[in-house]
């Protein structure tokens, strides 16, 4: 249960990252600002869909 709940993170956080770096293109500004925009969009301070907290962790201790 808990490899799905990592994998429906994982899929918020690219989702989130592409319409935040979308929404930023067509604005005209660096997709950059989009992509951390849509970090803050899923982030536990924001109310909505937020990840779990020891699932991102887990997903920044990989990429790094």
């Amino acid at each position: 249960m808990e490899n799905t709940e990592l994998i429906l993170d994982l899929a918020l956080a690219v989702l989130a990252a592409f319409a935040g770096g979308t929404l930023a293109q067509r604005l005209g500004i660096p997709v950059l600002l989009g992509y951390l925009a849509g970090g803050i969009v899923i982030g536990p301070l924001t109310p909505g869909p937020t990840a779990n907290l020891h699932s991102v962790q887990l997903m920044a201790e990989i990429g790094v």
